[in-house]
């Protein structure tokens, strides 16, 4: 099995006015942090913002169809009255919020993946605590 779950997703920018524009997005998950998925957003000629969410609040977001409270948000897309096949992501930094749309099923791949890696529940297993022996005895 990989170390890494990394899945490159195209997710849409939805700007204040205008169309969506597309921006490449990666999703990676490991073991070694198992309760977090990361997200990167190419910005052009800028490089790549990184963002970590729970990957709690993707589960939650993809049952529930909305997620999260703080700098990250997740809320199902509709049209129409009607849900739509787009999950919208809302990120918040002290720059501003920008609001992207993504796939459903692209987000629950990389989900049902992450799980093959470490089944849900599981998580505390693939945690060790800080050695703290060291800072005690020094």
């Amino acid at each position: 099995m990989p170390d890494t779950i990394t899945h490159r997703i195209t997710v849409n920018l939805i700007p204040p006015a205008g169309p969506e524009v597309p921006v490449r997005t990666i999703f990676s998950y490991t073991p070694d942090d198992p309760y977090a998925v990361r997200i990167r957003f190419h910005t052009g000629a800028r490089g790549w913002v990184d963002w970590e969410a729970a990957r709690l609040l993707l589960e939650e977001a993809l049952v529930l169809d909305a997620a999260g409270d703080g700098d990250v948000h997740f809320e199902r897309a509709f049209r129409r009255g009607a849900p739509d096949t787009r999950m919208l992501l809302d990120v918040t930094s002290d720059t501003g919020t920008a609001r992207f749309a993504i796939d459903v099923d692209e987000l629950a791949t990389f989900l049902d993946a992450s799980h093959q890696l470490v089944p849900a529940g599981t998580e505390p297993t693939r945690c060790t605590p800080p050695d703290t022996t060291q800072k005690f005895t020094t």
